[in-house]
């Protein structure tokens, strides 16, 4: 990834140089909320038109309940991201700004897939108890969204740093993921050692892996929409 963030540098210092000379300089610091997680975040507006900003953001999930095909997904989510982008003001006193940068959308999810489809009893009745088979045939694994690295961001946003004093902002925009998914068979049907029984196992495996993959990945990019308070010095 160094030709990003190789771009990403020669875009800030081309802006740096022919920013406007009255710019304000003003340093925003915040905290923020939103579908990247919690955490801090700074903004400089180095001219009338141009600020750089930055955040980084957390947040641990540990009831994930997603069902996908004939599985239900059980496990843990943790979520660090992190930000740099530059935000162009075409109406400096308005607040609104165009944002582009990248981002590292860190979605690590621990996952158990149980088995949901035929044969199993999901409230109806006349199939077996979910625990029971649970216990015979399983799948377990993890999944990332961007494979921990950095992505290209395009966003739009408000935010007013012409004046001193506390003050809110919001962003909306989207991030290109490209998810992985590993999925490992579990439960008494993997010690049978019978040949047929792995086949299907293994087939069921990556059938599942699949559905996942394109669910995660339906549209390539993650929504991104996030508010925060901040104070400009």
């Amino acid at each position: 990834m160094r030709f990003p963030l190789r771009s990403a540098c020669f875009v800030v210092l081309s802006c740096l140089a022919t920013g406007s000379v009255h710019a304000h300089g003003n340093v925003s610091l915040g905290i923020q909320a939103g579908t990247i997680g919690i955490g801090p975040s700074a903004s400089w507006r180095f001219s009338d038109h141009f600020a750089l900003s930055g955040a980084y953001g957390y947040f641990d999930y540990d009831n994930y309940d997603h069902s996908s095909g004939d599985y239900l997904y059980e496990g843990d989510v943790d979520i660090h991201t992190f930000a740099l982008t530059l935000d162009y003001y075409p109406f400096p006193q308005r607040g609104f700004f165009i944002s582009a940068g990248i981002m590292r959308p860190d979605y690590d999810f621990d996952l158990r897939a149980l088995y949901r489809g035929d044969g199993v009893d999901n409230g109806g009745g006349g199939g077996l108890p979910p625990e029971v088979v649970d216990s015979v045939a399983r799948l377990e694994g993890d999944a990332e969204l961007s494979t921990r690295t950095v992505q290209p961001y395009l966003g739009i946003g408000w935010r007013k740093t012409s004046d001193t004093g506390f003050g809110v902002f919001g962003e909306l925009g989207a991030v290109y993921i490209n998810p992985r998914v590993s999925l490992t068979p579990a439960g008494d049907i993997t010690e049978t050692g019978h040949g047929v029984i792995d086949e299907i196992i293994e087939s069921e495996r990556r059938q599942a892996e699949e559905e996942l993959r394109d669910e995660l990945n339906r549209y390539n990019v993650l929504p991104v929409a996030l508010i925060g308070i901040e104070y400009t010095f």
